[in-house]
Formats: structure tokens, C-alpha cells, sequence
């Protein structure tokens, strides 16, 4: 969504106006993702979602609250509010076909090649109905399709950020403490969420998660003089580090917790704080700036960044069409090839995307 700004906003390009940890860092998440969704993959061990604590999602949704601060917030006095509404809700609109279009070519596959490891996790009636029946069940959001939820939290925290009144956007203390109260709210009131069955195929409850997707943004909103000057200071790394590691040894030892610390579809406290205090420690040991050789290195994970949710989609599609494949591999070796047929297939329509684009003069 950071090209989506107005139209006298330039988009964010290749240049130095670009952070390139935001880009290294999503475009990680994106082949992390696609491992974990690959039934049985040893990977998993050693990746976040087997601790229990945040995963991918989370880092999505922060980095994608920090690029909305940076690319629209800290911009919209340079264009008119109703324009970037419009935007986010075109842009919701995108996320959403692009979901549908995925869903449908997922189960496409699932049905024509039997793969009984993925059909097993979908709803019956997706995998047995009539492809107008499935159509109709997908718009009207009747039937999780897990390997895609993360699309439908950001359709609906694009369209609840696009119903914010301009006052809020004005003045961040105001939107992180109505974004707060949100939050707590849904902690003590697990209930409140979305209607079912709309709430049980998004699986994320937005009311919960627009929290960590606006804590991203306030930051993003502060002046980069204080930033730096929190960052810098010498207690913060410790006390980041120390909690950070604090959250791994909870759950290593396995300490009896309340599963509301933990829980993901209200994104409980802990997966709150392991995720943000992530962010600050990679942000603060990663330099601002690389060097024209590490940029080379670099560039097949930040080009999956800059068209993720072309690599997003085809990803899940990947990861589902290996599922028999994984499931019944017995070699030492064969995960790993596997693994490694996934990510150079994400970098493959990360590239084809950026040059199919570039021939067409196409942003997005």
C-alpha cells in the first residue's frame, strides 16, 4: 500500500527514500512464511511459530502500520483526506480480489490433484460444493481458507483506518490511546469481534490486531531526532534484549501462562510485546544504510518485499501444491530441496512481477 498515497504524493522508489530493513526484513518473512506452511517441514522448529509466541502475521501487520505512518500519514497535508480514503478502500478492494482469485485457484488445486494434507484443514463444504456455491461462500466470507487470512485482516484494517476522522490521523497521541482502549477492550471482552461467520474465516479478530498495526504507525509518526534518541540510549538495548529473551525462556520452560497472553486471534499481551520488542532490537542492530554490494546480495529478498502480495498469494499456492510432496518425503536432504524449490519459486514471480510491470508502466 506505500504507492497508494494521492496523486501529488511521489510513490516510494529504489532511492534513499526507501529503508531498506523494511524490505529485508518483510521480504524474510515472506520465505519464512512459505516454510511454515509446508506440512511436516523440520524448518519449523527453528522459526517463531513453534514457539508459540508472534510469527509472520505480526510482522506484517507492524511493518505494514509503519509504511502507512511513513508513506501517507506523515504526507496527507499534501492531499486532500477523502483521496487517501478512497485509496486505502481501492486498496482494500485489491487485497480482497486478490484473496478471492487465490482462494479459488487454491482449491482448484487441492481438488485436481487430491491433496488430502490441505484439504483435510479446509471447511467440507469448500472442497465438496459446486464451484458457484464455493464462489458465493468466499465473497460472503463463509469458510476459512487459512493459508490466506492475513489478506482479509488487512482489507479490514484498511477499511477501519480509512474510517478514522481526520482529527485522529492529526494527532498521534489521540489515535495510539483510542487504539489502546480498543485493544484492552477486546482483551477483557473476547466477544467482541466480528459477526460469524465472517469472524471464524478471518480468524484474526482486526479490532484486536489494528493495536499493532497503529503502534507501528505512531511510531512512525514521531520526529526521526527522537527515534534515534531512544534507540541510542544505552539502557534500551539491554531492557529490549532481557525481555525479548525473557519471553523465549517462558515458554522453553514451559510456565503455565493464561492462554490470553498468548492468544493470537486477540493478539494477546506477549505476542505483542515479543513482536515489537523484535522490531526495535533488529532495527537498532541493522545499519541504515547498505553498501551497493550487499544491495546486490540483498536484492532477491527485497524485491519479494517490494511486490509481496504478488509473492504472498503465489507463496500460499506454492506451499500448497508441495503439501503431498512434503508430507511423504523420507530423505535426510529432501526438505531442504524442497524448501529451497519454494523460495527460488517466490523469487521468481517477485522478479517476474517487477519486470512484467516495468514493461507494462504499472505501479501498484
Amino acid at each position: 500500500m506505500r504507492n497508494q498515497v494521492g496523486q501529488n504524493l511521489p510513490p516510494l522508489t529504489h532511492g534513499s527514500k526507501r529503508d531498506i530493513r523494511i524490505d529485508l526484513a518483510r521480504g524474510v518473512a515472506l520465505l519464512i512464511l512459505v516454510s511454515d506452511h509446508l506440512p511436516g517441514n523440520p524448518l519449523r522448529a527453528i522459526t517463531p511459530v513453534s514457539w508459540g509466541l508472534a510469527d509472520m502475521a505480526e510482522v506484517f501487520v507492524l511493518l505494514s502500520g509503519y509504511v502507512f505512518g511513513l508513506g501517507i500519514l506523515k504526507r496527507q497535508s499534501q492531499s486532500e483526506p477523502q483521496l487517501i480514503r478512497k485509496r486505502l478502500v481501492k486498496r482494500a478492494l485489491v487485497i480482497f480480489v486478490a484473496y478471492l482469485t487465490t482462494a479459488l485457484i487454491a482449491l482448484l488445486i487441492v481438488r485436481t490433484f487430491q491433496i488430502t494434507t490441505v484439504a483435510n484443514m479446509l471447511p467440507a463444504h469448500l472442497v465438496a460444493n459446486s464451484w458457484r456455491s464455493v464462489t458465493v461462500d468466499l465473497i460472503s466470507l463463509d469458510g476459512r481458507v487459512s493459508h490466506l487470512c492475513i489478506l482479509l485482516l488487512y482489507c479490514w484494517l484498511l477499511l477501519g483506518v480509512a474510517s478514522f476522522p481526520c482529527i485522529v490521523w492529526n494527532h498521534p497521541r489521540l489515535l495510539i490511546a483510542c487504539s489502546f482502549i480498543l485493544w484492552i477492550t477486546v482483551q477483557l471482552l473476547p466477544r467482541l469481534s466480528l459477526p460469524e461467520p465472517i469472524q471464524t474465516t478471518t480468524y484474526y479478530n482486526p479490532f484486536a490486531w489494528q493495536f499493532l498495526f497503529l503502534s507501528a504507525t505512531t511510531y512512525a509518526l514521531l520526529p526521526v531526532k527522537h527515534r534515534k534518541q531512544f534507540l541510542d540510549h544505552r539502557g534500551v538495548f539491554p531492557i529490549l534484549l532481557i525481555v525479548h529473551g525473557s519471553l523465549y525462556l517462558l515458554i522453553g520452560f514451559d510456565v503455565n501462562l493464561p492462554r490470553t497472553l498468548l492468544d493470537k486471534p486477540t493478539l494477546g499481551l506477549l505476542r505483542y510485546i515479543h513482536v515489537v520488542t523484535a522490531a526495535l532490537l533488529v532495527r537498532a542492530v541493522l545499519p541504515e544504510q547498505f553498501s551497493p554490494t550487499w544491495r546486490k546480495v540483498l536484492r532477491p529478498l527485497t524485491l519479494c518485499s517490494e511486490q509481496s502480495l504478488w509473492v504472498y498469494c503465489g507463496g500460499s499456492l506454492v506451499a500448497i501444491s508441495m503439501a503431498n510432496w512434503m508430507s511423504t518425503s523420507v530423505g535426510t536432504w529432501d526438505p531442504i530441496f524442497m524448501n529451497l524449490i519454494a523460495w527460488t519459486t517466490c523469487f521468481g514471480i517477485a522478479w517476474g512481477t517487477e519486470r512484467t510491470k516495468a514493461y507494462w508502466n504499472f505501479q501498484s
